[in-house]
C-alpha cells in the first residue's frame, strides 16, 4: 500500500503532472500509519478475520482505491481506463 502514495503522487514524464491532486496525496499520505497499524494487528498479530478485512477495505478504500478513481490505466498511466475495463479485462481488451 506504501508505494501507491508515491507512484500516484511523483510528477510523471508521460503526464507532465501527477495521477492525483495534492489534497488527495495528503489524505493518502495521512492514512498509510494508519493503514499499517491496522494491518499488522488485525491481520499479523490476532488473526482476526473481520477486522483484517476491515482493515484492508479502509487501506483499499482510502490509498489503492484512489487510483480507480483517476480513471487511468495502472500499468500505462499514459493511457486512460474505467473502473469497469479495469474490473473486466485489466484495462486491455485481449485480457
Amino acid at each position: 500500500m506504501e508505494s501507491y502514495v508515491p507512484f500516484q503522487c511523483t510528477k510523471h514524464v508521460d503526464l507532465n503532472t501527477t495521477i492525483q491532486s495534492i489534497g488527495n496525496c495528503v489524505a493518502m499520505a495521512e492514512s498509510v500509519p494508519r493503514c499499517k497499524n491496522m494491518l499488522r494487528k488485525s491481520c499479523i498479530e490476532s488473526h482476526d478475520a473481520t477486522e483484517c478485512s476491515i482493515a484492508v477495505m479502509f487501506c483499499e478504500t482510502t490509498i489503492a482505491g484512489t487510483f480507480a478513481a483517476a480513471g487511468l490505466n495502472p500499468y500505462d498511466v499514459s493511457k486512460a481506463c474505467t473502473q469497469e475495463e479495469l474490473d473486466t479485462t485489466l484495462c486491455y481488451p485481449e485480457m
